[in-house]
């Protein structure tokens, strides 16, 4: 093989292991310097899945956004609680008692 193409491989591969590192590393870094924002940020991401895991939609299928992906902001928090409610209250009209919201 000639070198360049080598040496093009080479530096292909080195700069994606160390985008995958450095996200890590920074990471890492982040939540040893800011150890109370890591806390109320692990806090935060808690209190949110344990709001999507009561208030969604559970029944024969899951549907669309069972987990929630479409959730950026508390805006789309609520669109998301008002489509899930709905569901609910549809399966409820069909005779589905698995559906549940509180």
């Amino acid at each position: 093989m000639d070198p360049i193409v080598v040496f093009s491989f080479g530096v292909m591969a080195s700069t994606a292991t160390l985008f995958g590192l450095s996200r890590g590393v920074y990471s890492w870094v982040w939540g040893l310097t800011h150890k109370e924002d890591a806390k109320r940020l692990e806090e935060r991401q808690r209190d949110i899945f344990n709001r999507v895991e009561k208030f969604r939609c559970v029944g024969e299928e899951h549907g669309d956004d069972y987990y929630g992906e479409s959730i950026k902001s508390a805006g789309t928090y609520l669109v998301w609680l008002r489509k899930q409610k709905q569901r609910t209250e549809e399966l409820r009209a069909l005779g589905v008692t698995e559906g549940k919201f509180v």
